[in-house]
């Protein structure tokens, strides 16, 4: 009984983490862009990094909070068409998921704190080919 208490505290755990599985679907997406972004701006702060810039988040939690924004999208290939209801805001550009990803990577490449980035502390993004 104990370890079956266990495992499901542990599944409760990591869904609310937002660590379930992400699929190339649209709602799925959708729902692990929102809890992905809101986790960020708790980790990074709600403008410029300001979490880190303060000293109170490391730039590692910071890029790891935004790779999981990314990630919600790269389930998908980059070439992967945007639902025609998310182009006008997600996918202007290309109307593939290559806008976001590319958006997300040059969102990381910004954050910089005591000449630590995002690649000098091991987080790296995915860059969609052209």
């Amino acid at each position: 009984m104990a370890i079956v208490k266990a495992a499901l505290v542990a599944v409760v755990i990591f869904t609310l983490q937002g660590c379930e599985e992400i699929t190339c679907e649209r709602d799925g997406i959708v729902v692990c862009y929102e809890e992905a972004t809101i986790n960020a701006a708790e980790v990074c702060g709600e403008t410029g990094y300001s979490k880190v810039m303060s000293g109170d988040t490391s730039v590692l939690s910071c890029c790891e909070a935004i790779k999981r924004v990314q990630d919600c999208y790269t389930v998908c290939s980059c070439s992967t068409p945007c639902d025609p209801r998310d182009i006008a805001s997600s996918c202007p550009t290309t109307t593939t998921l290559k806008d976001p990803i590319d958006f997300l990577t040059e969102v990381a490449e910004f954050l910089k704190y005591e000449n630590q980035t995002c690649n000098s502390v091991g987080v790296s993004f995915t860059i969609c080919a052209d």
